[in-house]
């Protein structure tokens, strides 16, 4: 992918963990995507696990994250996004806020 910088987030970054989690999974789906071959896919998939690893996140973790974009086919990841009428909530992280997600849905 020539225009892949690799810039990818630390594990160890200011991030929240939600964020953290989904990532791998989320490049995977994004590799998977624009691979239209498996081939390409395999290779591109593999190079992205060892960028991943070099930022500090660990192979079984980024290994699990990428089996389940294996499970799909290129078909399902290109499909349509449903819409949703969700209203978002932006708040701008930091690891010293509190669990802002629980208070949410304490008082709805």
């Amino acid at each position: 992918m020539p225009t892949d910088k690799q810039l990818y987030i630390r594990k160890d970054s200011c991030k929240p963990p939600s964020s953290k989690r989904s990532f791998a999974y989320g490049l995977g789906l994004r590799t998977r995507r624009i691979c239209e071959q498996e081939e390409d896919y395999k290779k591109h998939r593999n190079d992205l696990k060892l960028q991943l690893r070099r930022r500090g996140n660990s192979g079984k973790f980024v290994e699990g994250q990428l089996q389940k974009v294996d499970a799909l086919s290129r078909t399902d990841v290109l499909g349509k996004n449903t819409q949703n009428d969700r209203v978002p909530l932006v708040v701008t992280f930091s690891s010293l806020l509190p669990n802002v997600h629980s208070i949410v849905h304490k008082h709805i």
